[in-house]
């Protein structure tokens, strides 16, 4: 025997199976806002009306990128810090050192100042060659190239000025006047200082903050600490001084030079700190705004815990009758034919 399905049979079928569809979509939207507590629907939730919502993502992507980029510059200013740092435990005391001896005149402690000065110079350019992440840090703008040549052409280009002179008062007078030389006279910043002559443009860390690292080695304070380290390194060669006084007159100018230059790095090191606090403030500001946008999306995003159980709970009893309902016209369907 053979059953055959009326129109209005299939019809009903399908309407079941979709309001069966309908139910379960809804009894797994719910379950999911019981679940995690969040709305399954954040659209509907808030009624289409998605502005709120839209703006707080938004600038919590902006917050993240600032929070990033201070990041960034912070461990580049503390890196700076660091080469400072390491520059003045070095050659910091120095100065006053050369200052006494000088004074004193004994020619084999001037011998070994000499000798450890140009030991000194190798290791300060290193420092004030400091990179991170791949970018030069005392360069200014031009983050891809060492700010300074090394150590050994910059010795060799201060001995080539001294040598033409014939004192040792005119040789200081002529390395002063080369290291000191603005940008285009054929000096330092020529020569030796391959970085920009500007700072690099700097770098957003917060809505409406900007900073720049204020450090480079074309500043006065390093450009008067190599100076000091050269004249002294260059104070033992017999054709730039030849006699004790002549040596005694270079190692004191070293001396004041280092003097000078250990109060400039000083300075710079000041300069570089109050950009640090910018940065660290900046951070906390942002901190604070994402948590305080967070939280704000949360209460939009929060389903309330009685509201979903309470709908759970209806839509399974939908669910439930809607089966019965299945069950009781599949048997009368059935007892139509028998």
């Amino acid at each position: 025997m053979s059953i055959s399905l009326t129109t209005s049979d299939l019809s009903r079928a399908v309407q079941l199976r979709r309001a069966n569809q309908d139910i379960k979509a809804q009894l797994s939207a719910l379950t999911h806002e019981v679940t995690t507590g969040r709305r399954h629907d954040l659209a509907a939730a808030q009624r289409g009306d998605m502005g709120p919502v839209a703006f707080i993502s938004s600038r919590l992507t902006t917050l993240d990128a600032l929070s990033s980029n201070a990041a960034l510059i912070g461990n580049e200013l503390e890196a700076v810090q660091t080469a400072l740092g390491a520059v003045q435990s070095l050659v910091g005391d120095k100065g006053a050192a050369f200052l006494a001896d000088a004074a004193v005149g004994n020619p084999a402690t001037m011998a070994i100042h000499a000798r450890q000065a140009a030991g000194d110079m190798e290791a300060v350019v290193a420092s004030f060659n400091v990179t991170a992440g791949g970018r030069q840090l005392l360069s200014g703008a031009a983050t891809d190239t060492a700010p300074l040549s090394p150590a050994a052409d910059i010795l060799s280009m201060t001995r080539a000025i001294a040598a033409g002179q014939p004192t040792a008062g005119q040789a200081i007078a002529a390395i002063d006047a080369w290291f000191d030389a603005p940008a285009g006279g054929g000096g330092f910043l020529d020569m030796a200082y391959h970085g920009a002559p500007v700072a690099d443009a700097g770098v957003a860390v917060a809505p409406g903050t900007k900073v720049v690292n204020p450090a480079t080695a074309a500043d006065a304070s390093v450009r008067a600490t190599l100076k000091g380290l050269a004249i002294a390194a260059i104070a033992a060669d017999p054709g730039i001084a030849p006699d004790p006084g002549s040596r005694a007159l270079m190692i004191q100018a070293a001396g004041e030079r280092l003097v000078g230059g250990s109060r400039g790095l000083t300075a710079l090191q000041a300069a570089v700190g109050s950009v640090q606090a910018t940065v660290e403030d900046a951070a906390t500001r942002n901190d604070a705004e994402a948590m305080g946008l967070k939280i704000m999306h949360n209460k939009l995003a929060s389903a309330d815990p009685y509201e979903s159980a309470t709908a759970l709970t209806e839509a399974e009893g939908r669910l439930e009758k809607l089966y019965a309902l299945t069950a009781r016209l599949s048997r009368l369907s059935l007892a139509d034919y028998l």
